[in-house]
């Protein structure tokens, strides 16, 4: 999809609101950060275009009604009922004993990333340290920063205003100890 966008195209998902809540449980289980936690955006620049998710506030049971109500067809990819695929297994195995229990947890699921996303936007206001070094090249200036967790915290927001993805939370903080005791 990233190469076939071109200047002001749209691609629109049919992602919903089950769709997220299985995203972010997959993420906590492996461990993810406030951005995992946000879970898919919205809306996100892709190639040259926009990448946009009109139906992440729609279950996907409302949007099967909706689509039978309408006679029209519609295909399942048979890869969602293999429980040899983590997402598979969530949706077979995990989530229906979820769902019984607390049958609204999808939507507050997809409450919480919005409320994740917010806070991310906000952190994403505060202006980080960075600055140049001697080639011109951008770099993160650490200044007095003695707090290892805080760094590692600086370094990942860091790459991640830059599009680059962040090493694992213990290889972060790692190099933050090393950055600190060099």
């Amino acid at each position: 999809f990233r190469q076939v966008l071109g200047p002001g195209e749209l691609l629109m998902l049919a992602h919903h609101v089950d769709d997220q809540a299985e995203t972010i449980l997959h993420r906590l289980f492996r461990g993810t950060g406030p951005r995992g936690l946000a879970g898919m955006p919205r809306r996100r620049a892709l190639g040259h275009g926009l990448l946009s998710r009109p139906l992440l506030g729609v279950s996907r049971s409302d949007i099967e009604s909706w689509a039978e109500g309408w006679s029209l067809p519609f295909v399942t990819d048979p890869s969602n009922a293999d429980v040899r695929f983590d997402r598979g297994y969530l949706r077979q195995q995990i989530l229906p004993a979820v769902q019984h229990r607390w049958p609204q947890f999808a939507s507050a699921l997809g409450r919480c990333a919005e409320q994740q996303e917010r806070l991310l936007a906000r952190l994403g206001e505060q202006a980080l340290p960075v600055g140049e070094n001697l080639l011109g090249e951008p770099v993160l200036a650490i200044g007095a920063v003695s707090d290892r967790q805080l760094l590692a915290d600086l370094i990942h927001h860091w790459l991640s205003e830059a599009g680059l993805q962040a090493p694992s939370a213990t290889r972060l903080t790692e190099f933050a100890r090393q950055c600190l005791e060099a």
